[in-house]
């Protein structure tokens, strides 16, 4: 049955024109897909501006993804939203406001 699905799928009850139609789908489909992959994981991870007074609501899991960066403004304390920091800090930060800002840029 499997087997058959398979065939099936590749267009053996097609004629020519429509197997060679269905290839080029699925070479498309292939390529979309790992093209899709590959820019999943080529984006880099969002970065926040936190005031200093956060910092010890961080966990410190969390922590390890905090940079000082210059900016236009001076110094500034930066959160990388790393997939592992973005779970721990919706997990166990102790600020809500932390916790919401977080969750609404590493989701949108």
């Amino acid at each position: 049955e499997l087997l058959r699905a398979d065939f099936e799928r590749g267009g053996v009850h097609l004629d020519e024109a429509g197997r060679q139609a269905v290839l080029e789908l699925q070479d498309n489909i292939s390529r979309l897909s790992m093209q899709f992959s590959q820019n999943i994981h080529s984006r880099p991870p969002p970065v926040v501006a936190i005031p200093p007074q956060l910092l010890g609501s961080l966990p410190k899991s969390a922590q390890k993804f905090v940079r000082e960066a210059e900016t236009p403004k001076g110094k500034q304390l930066q959160l990388v939203l790393a997939k592992p920091a973005v779970k721990d800090i919706l997990r166990y930060a102790l600020s809500s406001v932390l916790r919401r800002v977080v969750y609404v840029v590493s989701h949108h």
